[in-house]
């Protein structure tokens, strides 16, 4: 991660994440097709990462649901 802080909270109300926990597995196919030449310089492997994505989508899926789940949690508290 570029940042060592990818979520937190700042008093009761302001929340941040610094990534996109409602991308499933089909969504990230085009995004790393679309920058494949940076990533294959960088030495990333396009395939394994496809391969990890699908095989823990159901957890992405569940730990998405669980933060927007939080996040309104917060909003029908306001």
């Amino acid at each position: 991660a570029r940042y060592e802080e990818q979520a937190f909270r700042v008093g009761p109300s302001t929340w941040a994440i610094q990534f996109h926990v409602e991308w499933a597995a089909e969504h990230l196919a085009p995004i790393l097709a679309a920058e494949k030449a940076d990533l294959d310089r960088a030495g990333a492997d396009v395939g394994a990462i496809l391969a990890e994505a699908a095989r823990r989508d159901a957890e992405i899926r569940a730990l998405a649901a669980a933060i927007g789940g939080a996040f309104a949690s917060q909003l029908r508290k306001r």
